[in-house]
């Protein structure tokens, strides 16, 4: 009679933990999608960081072509008129004023974009959070 519960204590000790074994397991899988979900949305908020530094520095380059062009366009006509009295300081001072403006662009798309992906990563945090708090506890 001992031999017959000590086979039953084991045995019902080898279903608890085979039972306890399943439910770790669930949850290293669920906690393991929401790692995986939480990889794509930081890399997904990266790229389109990098994409957005991108579209700044581009505008801050057309900008720029935009300056020199007014630079040259306004040159020109102190070759054509060499008594307007812009020529060529204030030819100078147009291009030094709108080339700081591009500057000023520049900065601020940047610290936009550092803003975007600072609000991405939280959101992702956030979602990771939310995701595991919904996994199956042990």
């Amino acid at each position: 009679m001992k031999i017959t519960r000590n086979i039953l204590f084991i045995f019902l000790f080898l279903a608890f933990l085979k039972f306890s074994t399943n439910l770790v397991h669930a949850d290293n899988e669920c906690t393991q999608a929401c790692a995986a979900s939480y990889e794509a949305c930081i890399a997904n908020a990266a790229d389109n960081y990098e994409i957005c530094l991108e579209y700044a520095d581009l505008n801050f380059n057309n900008c720029v072509l935009q300056a020199e062009s007014h630079y040259d366009a306004c040159m020109d006509l102190c070759n054509t008129y060499p008594q307007w009295t812009a020529c060529p300081s204030g030819c100078r001072d147009q291009l030094l004023q709108e080339g700081g403006e591009c500057l000023d662009s520049l900065s601020a798309a940047h610290a936009n974009c550092s803003n975007t992906q600072a609000t991405a990563n939280n959101y992702c945090a956030g979602t990771y959070s939310a995701c595991v708090g919904n996994c199956p506890q042990p």
